[in-house]
């Protein structure tokens, strides 16, 4: 901004998410000014390449980055940014220009995401625990020009090699250990050859798939960068604030809800944590004061039962600690407060766009029951019931939405979006919701089948085609089945006259045919027959009630 400014008011940060939601969602022309900054001045604001130069002239010596084998300040972040976007620009690679990451959690997970912003390349994030179905699966779908990845073992290594070999989209492989060490002359600088702009393609969140595949996420820089400064706001996050990773990075949640990106925006420290078990992450955050970290329910429920055996790490650094990607148990989240010392706030969002967040100020008991309130002002909550008609105050269905950073549509899903979107322009969560006089939203469950585990999405449909290959399978049906710890868990119901099939069988078939391990079945029941409903289909609902009873 004007005069090396690299904050708002709260006043002008409001009349950006206007003019983003008016964009976005109303179809009007794009204002030349907004309050006292030109239209030039926010393509500066919504752009992480830009924001971090900031940062690095205002503050180069304060540490950015924190992982077990380094510590990187602003102005060191910066430079090797550059440097690397220098040499991914030598290599051929342009705006617009897609790049397939799978990466263990790294300071160089950062470094290799803000050198493709900087050259407008788009990061497609896989997740570490993808495998062959789905990195497949996206490679031929979204058509990336390189692959990135760390450098794994043989059998990781000889898998990536067939996808490179067998896709002609995929022109070079990368392995980040190489670029670490990568060391260029200092003739090589980064030509600006084409302006970044807040509305251009950034990245490629993924979400659960139907068919193996997972759902691409179209985020934009101007619309991610927002969405990370709003729940930044809303927690107060400043430059004194020291953010913990802990679940993977190309995730949502820690990626930018209000995550690494938003601690990074805020001028905080960015901790990296390899390891999600209780020791590593209390060790780190005593010996980092760490002041938030970002948890699934189940992990929150190992650090709670690890705390009641061992309290001596100091977590009094600790101003919060976040905890989303799957519904929180209320008898957990009443444990919080007393026993990290510190506030339990709750997030409830979509990669899609939406986040919404329990307050600071909000009581005990809020904090403990419902899920918060939209980031933005202009995020806009509808709920409708199985016929798409508006509920009323206070009652329960699927929640839709639309706002200044919620997609609207799917990257090349074309043929299918009407599932997604309503012909109006919402986004269809699929979360079954109600809204409570305050306007909090109070999550309770999944409207679709979907089975959200430990805050992964799984479709059943893609379990239970891979087990019908099993020769002694003759039906399957897989369900979600209530977990205190996983919030769902898999149950696979077969049958089969092999009454001698295990669960861990199951799971070495499936894994043998590629599917993730967050998507294998946690139980198994073999049965004489299916429950069928009055149209034949198989009654899911009667098979749970089998379970529950």
């Amino acid at each position: 901004m004007k005069n090396g400014r690299i904050n708002l008011t709260d006043k002008e940060f409001y009349a950006l998410g206007e003019v983003l939601f008016s964009n976005r969602c109303m179809k009007k022309e794009k204002q030349e000014s907004i309050l006292q900054y030109t239209a030039q001045e926010v393509q500066s604001y919504l752009n992480y390449g830009k924001r971090l130069e900031n940062l690095a002239i205002s503050q180069p010596d304060r540490i950015a980055i924190v992982d077990e084998e380094e510590r990187i300040t602003y102005g060191q972040l910066r430079q090797r940014c550059l440097m690397l976007a220098a040499y991914f620009q030598n290599e051929g690679i342009q705006k617009g220009d897609k790049a397939a990451l799978q990466m263990e959690n790294s300071a160089m997970f950062i470094l290799v995401t803000l050198a493709l912003f900087e050259i407008g390349a788009v990061p497609i994030m896989l997740l570490p625990a993808h495998q062959r179905i789905e990195i497949e699966g996206v490679v031929r779908k979204a058509e990336p020009k390189v692959m990135i990845t760390d450098a794994g073992n043989s059998e990781y290594q000889k898998m990536i090699q067939k996808i490179f070999d067998e896709n002609d989209s995929v022109q070079k492989w990368y392995i980040t250990a190489d670029l670490k060490e990568l060391q260029l002359g200092n003739n090589v600088k980064l030509q600006v050859t084409e302006e970044i702009r807040q509305d251009d393609l950034a990245m490629l969140l993924l979400s659960g798939g139907t068919t193996g595949v997972p759902k691409m996420i179209p985020r934009t820089q101007g619309d991610y960068i927002y969405n990370n400064e709003a729940l930044s706001r809303s927690l107060k996050l400043n430059e004194t604030d020291v953010f913990l990773a802990v679940l993977p990075m190309a995730h949502n949640f820690p990626l930018g809800a209000p995550g690494l990106m938003g601690t990074l925006l805020a001028g905080g420290t960015v901790v990296v944590s390899k390891y999600n078990t209780p020791l590593e992450i209390f060790s780190l955050i005593e010996e980092e004061k760490v002041t938030f970290v970002s948890m699934v329910p189940a992990i929150l429920n190992m650090c709670l039962q690890y705390r009641q055996y061992d309290d001596t790490d100091d977590l009094s650094s600790l101003r919060f600690v976040m905890v989303g990607g799957a519904m929180l148990p209320t008898e957990l989240s009443r444990q919080v407060d007393d026993m990290f010392a510190c506030k339990l706030i709750q997030i409830y969002g979509t990669a899609e766009g939406l986040c919404c967040i329990n307050s600071l100020e909000d009581a005990w008991e809020i904090r403990c029951t419902v899920q918060g309130k939209p980031c933005s002002p202009f995020d806009v909550l509808k709920i409708i019931d199985e016929n798409g008609n508006e509920a009323g105050v206070g009652e329960e269905g699927e929640l839709i939405t639309k706002g200044p950073y919620t997609i609207q549509e799917y990257y090349r899903l074309e043929d299918k979006e009407y599932q997604y979107f309503t012909n109006t322009g919402y986004y269809r969560t699929g979360d079954k919701v109600r809204i409570d006089e305050q306007g909090n939203v109070i999550v309770l469950g999944r409207a679709k089948e979907q089975i959200n585990r430990a805050g992964e999405k799984i479709m059943p449909s893609e379990v239970e085609e891979n087990l019908l290959m099993h020769e002694a399978v003759k039906e399957c049906a897989v369900v979600g089945v209530k977990d205190a710890v996983l919030g769902n868990r898999i149950c696979a119901f077969i049958v089969s006259e092999d009454k001698n099939i295990t669960l861990s069988e199951a799971r070495c078939f499936l894994t043998d045919k590629g599917m993730a391990s967050f998507k294998l079945p946690d139980q198994l029941e073999i049965i004489a027959s299916m429950p069928y409903t009055a149209v034949k289909k198989i009654d899911k609902k009667r098979l749970v009630a089998m379970l529950e009873q």
